[in-house]
Order: C-alpha cells, then sequence, then structure tokens
C-alpha cells in the first residue's frame, strides 16, 4: 500500500458537509492538525461556496486572527481566491448580463438572491426563514431596496431557493444563460451563478502554479457535486462517505462522513502518522478514462 507522507504540500477542503459537521462545528483536533500540517510545510487552502469574510472569521474563531489571516483561501466556488491572506483573484461578472438574470429571476418563486461583491454581499430585504439559512454563509450583507442598483464588483449570485434548485430556479436560468454564465448547484437548496468555466478547481489549479505544486502533490475533500472539479484537480482526492453519488465517482478515496470527522482523520493517518493509504474507492470513474 502506498505512503504519501513527504509527497503531499497541499491539502484543499469543503467546509459544509465535508470538514464542518452536522452542527457547522470544526472537528475538535482541527487547530491541533492545523499547526502540525504548518510544521510539515503542508498548506491547508478551504475551498468553499462561502465568503471571504466568513471564512476568514470562521478560521479566526479556530486558530486565532493570525493564523486565519494568513491563510488561502478558495472562496464564493472559486469566483474569489486569496493567497496567503491577499486577494489574488477576482472572477468580476458582465454587469449587462447580470442585469438581465436578476429580472429573470424576479419572475421564480420562493427564491432569495445574494450579490457577492467585493465591498459585501446585497440581497433585498430577507424574510425570516431565508435569513436562518444565510447567515451562517454571508456575515458581512447589506440590505438594499433594488438589486439592479447595487455599485460594487459583482462576482458570483447565490440563489437560496426553498423549492430546491434542481426542479425550480436551475430548471428556469440554465436554458437560458447557461452559454452565458455558469450555473452550479451547491447545496439542497442553494445555487451559485459565476462566469463560466469558474469552479474550485479551476481556482485550485491557478493557486497550485502559483505554488509550484502539482496535483500530485495536492490532497482534497469534498462531499457535494461544487466540489467534482476540486477532487479532479488533485490526485489524492478523497470523496466524503456522506457525499452526493456524482461526488463518490470523482474521488479516487473514500474519507470517514463530516460528523465522524472524516477529513482530519485522514490527514492525522496519511499526512501525520504515515499510514498507507486505503484501498481505492470502489465507485470512482476516472475523468475522461484517465489511468487511476
Amino acid at each position: 500500500m502506498r505512503r504519501i507522507d513527504g509527497i503531499v504540500t497541499l491539502v484543499a477542503s469543503d467546509m459544509d458537509g465535508t470538514l464542518l459537521d452536522g452542527e457547522k462545528q470544526f472537528p475538535p483536533d482541527f487547530a491541533r492538525i492545523f499547526s502540525l500540517l504548518q510544521q510539515k510545510k503542508i498548506r491547508f487552502v478551504a475551498a468553499s461556496g462561502r465568503s471571504f469574510a466568513t471564512l476568514r472569521h470562521n478560521f479566526a474563531q479556530v486558530l486565532g486572527e493570525q493564523a486565519a489571516n494568513g491563510m488561502d483561501y478558495i472562496c464564493d466556488n472559486g469566483a474569489f481566491l486569496v493567497e496567503g491572506g491577499k486577494v489574488s483573484s477576482i472572477s468580476a461578472m458582465d454587469p449587462r448580463v447580470l442585469r438581465e438574470m436578476i429580472r429573470c429571476c424576479r419572475q421564480i418563486e420562493d427564491i432569495q438572491l445574494l450579490l457577492c461583491g467585493v465591498h459585501g454581499t446585497y440581497h433585498l430585504p430577507y424574510t425570516p426563514i431565508f435569513a436562518g439559512k444565510a447567515k451562517s454563509y454571508y456575515i458581512n450583507h447589506r440590505e438594499v431596496e433594488d438589486l439592479e442598483q447595487v455599485e460594487d464588483v459583482i462576482f458570483k449570485v447565490a440563489i437560496c431557493d426553498l423549492r430546491g434548485p434542481q426542479n425550480n430556479s436551475f430548471s428556469i436560468l440554465a436554458p437560458r444563460f447557461g452559454d452565458m454564465l455558469g450555473i452550479q448547484i451547491s447545496g439542497p437548496q442553494w445555487m451559485d451563478v459565476m462566469n463560466p468555466g469558474v469552479d474550485k478547481g479551476q481556482a485550485l489549479a491557478q493557486l497550485q502554479r502559483a505554488l509550484g505544486v502539482s496535483p500530485q502533490q495536492t490532497m482534497a475533500f469534498g462531499d457535494f457535486c461544487n466540489d467534482i472539479g476540486l477532487l479532479r484537480q488533485a490526485y489524492y482526492s478523497f470523496a466524503m462517505a456522506n457525499g452526493h453519488p456524482e461526488v463518490l465517482r470523482a474521488g479516487r478515496y473514500l474519507a470517514g462522513s463530516n460528523v465522524q470527522y472524516g477529513v482530519t482523520q485522514a490527514l492525522q493517518a496519511y499526512l501525520l502518522d504515515g499510514m498507507p493509504l486505503p484501498g481505492k474507492n470502489p465507485h470512482f470513474v476516472p475523468k475522461n478514462g484517465a489511468t487511476t
């Protein structure tokens, strides 16, 4: 069985459903493992649909301000990239296409839009049910009367869809805007709209180039469909046991579920303790027939 301690120099992990447990809490041993990874010169990057402000706040609560401020973050599903605490890439949306999409969304029932911009996240007045779903993801949010009048560089539109995007907002927006925008279902009631080609995998590839790290030196963890690009960009890709069926087919290996703290278990075992990798994930399907 293969050992990878000393090979992997970059670890990328999704947050919700992956690193965080069912109560959206970090594993109790995360701070200790993060410190040990740093000692081994292994970088940890958080890859999430959450905003930069939210992610930095989340990690500061666990690691302290200094460590959180110097981290790498793939934010907003790849539309906003932070390297070593400094913004390195923003994929700004075309204002004309954005306005057209906002107008189309007014005709869709049971959804709430959040415009994610450089200076904050903008939304129309929340109903209580939407506020409860959005508050943990976007802490730097601002209420506005008209989304079309927001003056900021917008790089993502997050859509909270109470009916579930697959059979509601996605089925309406994808046929109309699929050639102009990248539309990703990111959770049972969430969908993200960005520029075409933007995803966590593209952002991870950009970070790898900047750091001089190859996919063969990268480990990644994910549970939902917006994590598939991330897993494809890392040779040591782990699908969470609680993952979506499509994600289970994208990861070479399986990690325990998020409520079992599968990410930190795997990091401890394979990067810190030097244990051999487990057998290949029986669900794994190599992309485009590539070697496994």
